[in-house]
């Protein structure tokens, strides 16, 4: 690969990953209310699955539009784009379950000092 080759890539790979960024801040709160009840009772994995089920479509679409609207994204882009996006809501969301269940544990861990007092 040239260096002109070498620079158009990282250009692009730079493109997909701030648009996958841009995406998934997008859609987030949306994703993170329609799955939120569900998952927070769930283990990490579980969630991960749920939250990539559940947020595909959304995803898929918005990236289909944000293709289709910024003239420096190609069609080529759009599965990379969907695929990054995917993982970093699925991130997001796992945290956001694991820190809900370190706080309710923290509270059940309190309550039966709280009730002897």
């Amino acid at each position: 690969m040239t260096w002109i080759h070498s620079l158009f890539a990282f250009r692009n790979a730079r493109l997909v990953q701030e648009a996958a960024e841009q995406l998934s801040a997008r859609v987030w709160p949306w994703v993170w209310q329609r799955v939120q009840s569900r998952v927070i009772h769930m283990s990490a994995a579980e969630a991960r699955g749920y939250i990539r089920a559940h947020a595909s479509e959304m995803v898929r679409t918005s990236a289909a539009t944000m293709v289709q609207e910024h003239e420096s994204l190609q069609e080529w882009a759009e599965e990379s784009i969907v695929e990054q996006a995917l993982e970093r809501l699925v991130t997001m969301g796992v945290e956001e379950v694991l820190k809900h269940q370190r706080q309710l544990r923290r509270e059940q861990l309190r309550a039966p000092f709280r009730r002897a007092a």
